[in-house]
This record gives C-alpha cells, sequence and structure tokens, in this order.
C-alpha cells in the first residue's frame, strides 16, 4: 500500500511539474508588409481570423481598430507534433495577440499549451515544458498559422481572386 501511496505522489509530482512558466510559453514575432497602413492590415487580419476560426464571435476577445489590435482565443490540431512527442493526438491552445501598425505587426502567440491524448481520450502529456518543447511547436505548427496570417495581411494574390 505504501509503494502505491509513494507511486501516485510521484506521478501526480511529474504530471504537474512539467509545464513551462506561462512567460516562457510565448513566441513574438514582428512581421514587415511594406506598403500596408495600419488600418488595412487590422482589417484584412479580421477577415482572417474570422475565415479561420470556427466560432470567431466566440474566439475574438477584443477587436480594437482605433489600436490596430485582435485578441483570439485558438485550438488547432498539429498531427505534425504527434511523432515529436510520441502520442496519439496533438492539440495545441494558445492566444494570438495581433497588432497593426503601418508597414508592420507584431503578432504574439501567448499561453501556448498542448497536449496529447491516447486512443482512449486518457491526457498523456502537456506541454511545453522546456524551450525545445516551444521551439518545436513554433517551428511544426504556428509557422503555418504566422505564414497564413501574413499572406492575408500582406494582400498577396491567388489565381482565384480575379473571379
Amino acid at each position: 500500500m505504501k509503494a502505491i501511496y509513494l507511486f501516485l505522489i510521484a506521478a501526480i509530482t511529474l504530471h504537474c511539474a512539467s509545464l513551462a512558466p506561462v512567460e516562457k510559453r510565448q513566441v513574438r514575432n514582428v512581421i514587415e508588409v511594406k506598403g500596408v497602413k495600419a488600418g488595412d492590415a487590422y482589417d484584412r487580419a479580421l477577415v482572417w481570423f474570422a475565415k479561420s476560426l470556427v466560432n470567431a464571435n466566440w474566439a475574438v476577445q477584443i477587436r480594437d481598430k482605433p489600436n490596430g489590435r485582435i485578441v483570439a482565443n485558438m485550438t488547432l490540431q498539429c498531427p505534425e507534433l504527434t511523432n515529436a512527442m510520441d502520442s496519439w493526438a496533438q492539440n495545441v491552445s494558445f492566444t494570438a495577440d495581433f497588432q497593426a501598425k503601418d508597414d508592420r505587426y507584431r503578432l504574439t502567440f501567448e499561453q501556448i499549451y498542448w497536449e496529447a491524448r491516447s486512443h482512449t481520450g486518457n491526457t498523456l502529456m502537456r506541454g511545453p515544458s522546456d524551450d525545445e518543447d516551444l521551439a518545436k511547436i513554433d517551428a511544426k505548427c504556428l509557422a503555418s498559422v504566422r505564414d497564413s496570417l501574413r499572406a492575408s495581411v500582406s494582400g498577396s494574390k491567388k489565381a482565384d481572386d480575379n473571379f
């Protein structure tokens, strides 16, 4: 009985202590968009958020056009982490903070949190636990979000835009 008790205490301690502090779970980038005014960047980003989020009315927490700021809660599936973290399902949750200025914007992913679940739905792991985990999440999951938003804000044209 004593061994089971010690095992449970050790498991709970390791499970709870694995998450990095909130101030370490963020990625911030300043992205240049030459020739794009702050108001245009804001409008284009708001359209991107509306199209990219399942329920933008619920997920977008702040819409502040005078200050060029949008804050949204996001969750995305990132199967690219499955092999890296050796688990079944990966969901990455975070807050995206977009702040527009003329010719540039700042995009901060804050409170980054992932959860690995088994095929039965049990939580196996949580993270990120260190800078290496955060770098993997940034490269394998957040980079595509950042690139998609950059294309939208910069006004990149696609072949089907001329309908």
